[in-house]
């Protein structure tokens, strides 16, 4: 009896001591996989899979590694069998998925995702390795669409971000544009009419913009050539800078404008960029920032702008919301502004009572803007607005005016 009992405690003692060896190794491997040491971890995983072989964690576990370390078939063969034993762990089915889109297998994660529930397919997750397999089968104008939908719940995550670009540029890398817009007022003046024609170049690099800005104001008329680039400094960052040349007074000279654009968890964006208006020489500076916030569908972004002019500081502030339908392309959008920059109203001299005066630039204003966009299909967009300011054209002096306008985007 008594050697019976010595050798059960033997055999549970060693049971026990594998037991924790297994779960230290587990740890250990854990540890040297997150931190790249992937031969090591391969290593103590199989090591561990010796003493418990239907380690399903450890099973997993090595099958990332080998992921992580680009070999695609091992990681294959373990994940296999792994989603089929466990089919509600979530991490684990993406896991399979990232390797069959790595290996280049895009029909097959297509069809594991039809064994999926309708609910499970809409889950951000799932639902952005189904739009990068149509990506890498090609089917550009399916993935766009997808992309688009899947931004509107989902605004902060930047590789969708980059895969639109993508897509956008392949399904179509140039655009053109027609703005169009019409302005009345409360006191003796005559309509306003502007128009502008476009063209955009989608680069690698970022979209480039060439735009004939044509106005009749004050019973004159005068044209404006106006050139953007947006370029992509890299997942997280962009740009923007633009020039505008004009040899009317209706227009500044030469106008120019850069800024930059950053990305931040949470779905936030900030920007801080300056602008500059030339009038004979006399340049007018104006320095802005920007916050801006995804909720959901709704976007949300408040902007000042700062004029230190003969030794003062003018301020006016911005405040835009849209809300997002079902493409990231299709939303409502609200927006006002109140303060005297020349950013919110790109206030005009009028050359028949005040000439090149760039006080006029800093008087006050109050605007109201009413967007509405969305696509049709997806080479096609328009955008109505309206929109209504009360600004001060004389100190002291105020008049109303209600601007309706129409932009069409055609790509191809």
């Amino acid at each position: 009896m008594r050697l019976l009992l010595t050798a059960i405690c033997m055999l549970l003692s060693a049971v026990l001591f594998a037991q924790n060896h297994a779960d230290s190794l587990y740890l250990t491997a854990k540890n040297s996989a997150y931190a790249g040491n992937y031969s090591i971890a391969i290593q103590q995983l199989e090591q561990l899979l010796v003493l418990r072989p239907g380690d399903y964690d450890g099973q997993v576990l090595l099958a990332r590694t080998y992921y992580w370390q680009g070999e695609l078939n091992k990681s294959l063969l373990l994940l296999t069998p792994a989603v089929r034993r466990a089919p509600n762990d979530v991490e684990t089915q993406l896991l399979y998925l990232d390797v069959l889109l790595a290996n280049k297998q895009s029909e097959d994660v297509l069809s594991h995702l039809l064994t999926r529930t309708a609910a499970e397919q809409e889950k951000a997750g799932f639902k952005f390795r189904y739009i990068k397999a149509l990506y890498q089968l090609k089917r550009y104008e399916e993935a766009l669409d997808a992309v688009n939908i899947y931004l509107v719940a989902t605004p902060d995550n930047l590789s969708a971000r980059e895969l639109q670009q993508q897509l956008i540029r392949l399904v179509a890398n140039q655009a053109l544009l027609l703005e169009m817009e019409m302005s009345s007022f409360d006191v003796p003046l005559s309509n306003w009419y502007s128009l502008a024609l476009g063209y955009e170049n989608r680069l690698k690099s970022g979209p480039l913009q060439f735009r004939l800005h044509a106005v009749n104001r004050f019973d004159q008329s005068a044209a404006q050539l106006e050139v953007d680039f947006y370029p992509r400094i890299n997942e997280k960052t962009t740009g923007y800078f633009g020039i505008g040349l004009s040899n009317n007074t209706l227009f500044p000279g030469f106008r120019w404008g850069a800024e930059i654009y950053r990305s931040l968890p949470q779905a936030w964006e900030i920007s801080a960029g300056i602008r500059q208006l030339y009038f004979k020489n006399n340049p007018l500076t104006t320095y802005t920032v920007a916050a801006t916030k995804y909720i959901g569908s709704y976007y949300i972004s408040l902007r000042p702008f700062i004029i230190p002019y003969q030794g003062s500081i003018y301020l006016t502030s911005s405040l835009a919301a849209r809300r997002y339908f079902k493409d990231a392309r299709h939303y409502i959008g609200l927006s006002t502004a109140v303060g005297n920059s020349p950013d919110m109203d790109f206030r005009l001299n009028d050359p028949n009572s005040e000439g090149l005066n760039p006080n006029l630039y800093l008087l006050d204003a109050l605007s109201l803007r009413f967007d509405y966009q969305r696509p049709l299909g997806n080479r096609q967009i328009i955008k109505p607005h309206l929109e209504y300011r009360r600004e001060e054209f004389r100190p002291s002096n105020y008049r109303s005016r209600i601007s309706l306008g129409l932009s069409l985007t055609r790509s191809f």
